[in-house]
């Protein structure tokens, strides 16, 4: 099996779906996610779970219906709205 790691960052008001949006398209994640049969979702910076839970619906999204997800979040108050999203991927 192999694994694959993308990292996005977003900020200001849709920092949620920009960082997800670039860890998809992360170059360090060569292969398709729907390839995947797991993916572990950690988010992290000045995020709240609702946009939290967004994130981990988009990667899910990108993803096949039989790809399992683990997903966690750490929320942290920044002055710049940075999020982080990072994404492993094993197929």
């Amino acid at each position: 099996s192999q694994a694959r790691v993308g990292f996005g960052v977003g900020y200001g008001k849709e920092a949620f779906l920009e960082s997800a949006k670039n860890a998809l398209k992360s170059p360090l994640l060569s292969f398709d996610l729907k390839e995947a049969r797991m993916a572990i979702i950690t988010v992290s910076g000045d995020v709240c779970l609702y946009e939290a839970e967004k994130i981990v619906q988009n990667v899910a999204f990108a993803a096949n219906l039989g790809t399992s997800i683990f997903w966690d979040v750490f929320p942290e108050k920044t002055n710049d709205g940075k999020i982080q999203t990072l994404i492993i991927a094993l197929r």
